[in-house]
């Protein structure tokens, strides 16, 4: 058996998806445990899971819920050290990293500030995000991201497909993201209610297919392309 195919429950380490306490880092050292012997996959529990700050997804660990019934939370008046309530990328690449089915409730009604709250943000190259539900970020909903600011260091081979993104962002900011993406795959994703625009390809972001997705009420375009 490959040694990404080994489990690691978050309950073992702590979590208790009960709705109230900070599971921050009960999920984060569950990952650190699945990262320190080269991959592995963190399930997460059935109930919703209360976070105050990033949960740091590592190389080759894939994070997994049972679908609609694992949440995880944006707490209230959060403060995140960086982007994203699920961040894909450690000191280095979280290469190899995958997200899915669970949801991300980015609680916009109860954190007036933006900064950083994007519900999925990642630099990394091979990442997989599949059957998500991500809704009511604050900023962007998934974000795309090239590798280390301004290195001018593409992002590439990414598979996103078959997610739910809704209502995330506002007039800054849009559900989904490629910036400085080459070579990835956005397919059969459902996008509804952005606060801009519904996916946003920018920044030099090239010989990327965007196929079969569903764009609705999207505040500006459904698909806008930047030079």
């Amino acid at each position: 058996m490959p040694i990404y195919d080994l489990l690691f429950d978050v309950r073992e380490y702590g979590a208790l998806a009960d709705n109230s306490t900070d599971d921050t880092n009960a999920i984060n050292e569950t990952i650190d445990a699945a990262a320190a012997i080269g991959g592995g996959t963190v399930i997460l529990a059935v109930g919703t899971h209360i976070v105050s700050n990033n949960v740091v997804v590592k190389k080759k660990v894939t994070l997994m819920g049972h679908g609609l019934h694992s949440i995880i939370k944006l707490a209230d008046n959060s403060t995140l050290t960086n982007a994203g309530i699920i961040r894909v990328k450690d000191t280095t690449q979280s290469d190899y990293a995958c997200l899915r089915n669970f949801a991300i409730d980015g609680n916009k009604a109860n954190n007036s500030t933006v900064t950083n709250k994007h519900g999925v943000y990642s630099e990394a190259n091979y990442l997989t995000l599949k059957n998500l539900y991500v809704h009511d970020c604050p900023a962007y909903g998934i974000n795309l991201h090239e590798i280390n600011s301004g290195s001018g260091t593409y992002s590439e081979y990414l598979l996103i497909m078959n997610n739910l993104v809704v209502d995330c962002g506002n007039s800054s900011y849009d559900n989904f993201v490629l910036d400085f993406v080459r070579y990835s795959t956005v397919s059969g994703n459902l996008n509804k209610g952005s606060g801009r625009h519904g996916i946003n390809i920018t920044t030099k972001s090239r010989y990327n297919t965007i196929n079969n997705n569903v764009i609705v009420s999207a505040a500006i375009n459904g698909i806008t392309l930047q030079s």
